[in-house]
């Protein structure tokens, strides 16, 4: 390899200089997204949010709700954490104003705790029934639960899960 100091005295260099650096492709995607933004103060309006969730009557000791977008409202999903049957999620990053299709989920560690507890009980049954029994599937992966968010508020949702049998 040739430095400039090493080029023959006859020869001007050019053809043996580097060229420049190019910066990376990454680069300019990072460039693009800064321009371009990230909904920024002309995004989707969005809005607070805040309840209470009760799981057969009583406070869900821990979770996290999600505000899915349904059509024709846009923008990005907006979560938060239930603690003592209450969640409360700001503005900044609440759900956008529209409807919203909720999901409400266990939390993990309590989720974790409960089938370690039924297998060292009872090795035939299955951790899938565990799980399904604290909350059932119609309020969190196949939740029906639907909300209409609007710009004026207040924007207070209650939510009464159901995992018993009604009598």
């Amino acid at each position: 390899m040739f430095c400039d100091s090493q080029l023959p005295a006859s020869c001007d260099g050019r053809r043996f200089r580097r060229p420049a650096p190019r910066p990376a492709w990454w680069t300019w995607v990072v460039v693009c997204l800064a321009v371009a933004g990230c909904g920024g103060p002309d995004g989707p309006e969005r809005v607070a949010v805040a309840g209470n969730v009760t799981l057969d009557g009583v406070a869900l000791a821990k979770g996290s709700i999600r505000f899915v977008p349904q059509r024709p409202a846009a923008g990005p999903r907006a979560g938060g954490l239930i603690v003592d049957g209450r969640y409360k999620i700001e503005r900044d990053h609440g759900p956008v104003v529209g409807t919203m299709r909720v999901e409400i989920w266990p939390d993990d560690a309590e989720l974790f705790r409960q089938v370690f507890a039924a297998h060292s009980r009872n090795r035939k049954r299955e951790p899938a029934d565990i799980l399904a029994n604290l909350i059932p599937v119609r309020y969190n992966d196949q939740s029906t639960l639907v909300v209409e968010t609007t710009s004026e508020g207040p924007n207070r949702f209650d939510f009464d899960l159901k995992n018993k049998p009604s009598r």
